[in-house]
């Protein structure tokens, strides 16, 4: 990887913390006052800001005006230079507040004024907005349906795309760090609106169900010497078999693909390369950064449950560590699940020297203060002294004093 030297900084002997926020929830309540109460109230010196986002409906407990918010049908949330993307099949999809008050350029010179560091939170395959307008890009069925939820990461045309969305916001909103969140296959199930499904899905078909059979990644699996059509013969007969009889709704858990690796050892090789395609990918990314700004760039691996099953997505900790300057793990669990994630992460990868914990500040994971010390204390004890929060804008205020209490104590 052609990384500037000094790229992933020293390691920090401090602790650091980050919150995530919302840009609107920011411009709501005052981008001064928001980013005060994160850095004082919360003990905070990052805030992390989508720059591309999916679609949402949320709760927002201290908004003075938009308790709830949904989304517009818009995918960015700053200005781009548009004359970036004359080449690109998919073009910028901005909203209504980036085009009025573009609330990424003022938290970032707020940031910059408080000593703060801006990270540029960029959701890359998932989103539906774009994923719509393009179903020729979206990741596809075997039976041939685009998932317009989530773009195909094989696809020339939507890697062309992210390469100019992040130079775009590299060059012109200059972020401390750059987090790739979504760059792997979205599972088949993942709370899409009104989701109506009449059949009980056991983990295995729910996988199956998700694989991505778009023309692009076929043609990357073959040259990676995967025989796709054997792959996908498998995977239609053993679909068509559940939909039709329903024999499959067993229960049986993740276990099951141990049997059917045994049974049909191209789909292993078929999973391999999903790791492979999403680490040359997130490769290309961090290049691609650092050759137009000198950015460190941090991928976030997958949010499956567990999350040691993660290379259900093409994601590899193990892979994509070597290829970007850190990653950030999402330990949404009680104590003991946290403690099971972190063992088998650090099998992984050996050292936490480049690693951001994610913790969740909202219901389940954190209903106390006890529960946030807890998760700190825990993932401390394994040597992490990084840390970001989800979600300043869902979050009530009195939790901010917590994850201040959690993390300086």
């Amino acid at each position: 990887m052609s990384t500037p030297e000094g790229h992933s900084g020293p390691r920090r002997d401090r602790l650091h913390t980050g919150l995530y926020a919302y840009p609107w929830s920011l411009q709501d309540e005052g981008i001064e006052r928001a980013l005060t109460a994160i850095q004082e109230r919360a003990g905070a010196d990052a805030v992390c800001l989508p720059f591309q986002y999916h679609s949402g409906k949320f709760l927002q407990p201290h908004s003075p005006t938009d308790k709830v918010h949904f989304t517009e049908p818009a995918a960015h949330h700053f200005l781009p230079e548009k004359n970036r993307y004359a080449g690109t099949a998919i073009k910028p999809v901005v909203s209504r507040l980036a085009k009025e008050h573009d609330p990424l350029r003022l938290a970032r010179e707020v940031t910059k004024k408080k000593g703060m560091e801006l990270v540029a939170w960029v959701v890359c395959l998932h989103n539906s907005v774009l994923a719509t307008a393009h179903p020729d890009l979206a990741q596809q069925t075997v039976y041939g349906e685009p998932l317009t939820f989530s773009l195909c990461p094989s696809h020339p045309e939507v890697r062309e795309f992210l390469k100019t969305l992040l130079v775009d916001i590299a060059v012109n909103y200059e972020p401390d760090v750059i987090e790739l969140e979504s760059v792997e296959y979205l599972p088949f199930m993942h709370d899409h609106h009104h989701e109506l499904i009449g059949v009980t899905f056991d983990p295995f078909m729910e996988v199956l169900f998700g694989l991505d059979f778009h023309p692009s990644t076929c043609e990357d699996m073959s040259r990676r010497g995967v025989d796709v059509e054997r792959v996908a013969y498998f995977v239609k007969t053993t679909l068509d078999r559940f939909l039709v009889t329903g024999q499959e709704e067993s229960g049986v858990g993740w276990e099951y693909f141990a049997s059917a690796f045994l049974e049909e050892p191209e789909l292993w090789k078929f999973m391999r390369a999903r790791i492979d395609i999403i680490t040359d990918l997130v490769k290309e990314l961090s290049e691609t950064v650092h050759d137009a700004r000198g950015i460190p760039v941090r991928a976030i691996v997958s949010w499956w449950r567990p999350l040691h099953l993660a290379w259900l997505e093409g994601h590899s900790a193990t892979e994509l560590i070597k290829v970007a300057d850190g990653v950030s793990f999402p330990f949404y669990y009680d104590a003991p699940g946290i403690i099971r994630e972190a063992v088998h992460l650090r099998r992984q990868i050996g050292s936490f020297e480049r690693l951001t914990a994610c913790l969740n500040a909202i219901p389940p994971q954190t209903r106390s203060l006890e529960d946030l010390q807890i998760a700190v204390t825990v993932l401390r004890d394994f040597g992490i002294n990084d840390f970001e929060f989800y979600n300043y804008s869902l979050i009530r205020e009195e939790v901010l004093d917590w994850i201040r209490i959690a993390t300086r104590s």
